[in-house]
């Protein structure tokens, strides 16, 4: 499904990354990398639309969707920082 561009500006200024707010600490940033094409920033777009279109989603469910959940499946894979 093509992505409106009002939905594209929206999604870049409201979603910041992951947890909740109400947390002592928060995830900020859209770090599962990946995006390099139209049809994987489209589908972050629909996995971040699916989750409610919040500033910040659930760390495990929103990798999930978008096909990228090596890191919270065994063999958990370490990712270097």
């Amino acid at each position: 499904m093509p992505v409106d561009k009002l939905l594209v500006n929206e999604f870049v200024h409201k979603f910041f990354g992951f947890r909740n707010l109400k947390e002592k600490y928060w995830f900020i940033g859209k770090e599962e990398g990946g995006g390099n094409t139209r049809a994987e920033f489209e589908n972050r777009i629909d996995a971040w639309v699916k989750l409610g279109k919040n500033t910040l989603v659930d760390v495990t469910k929103y990798p999930e969707i978008i096909g990228i959940n090596i890191f919270f499946v065994e063999p958990v894979k370490l990712q270097s920082t």
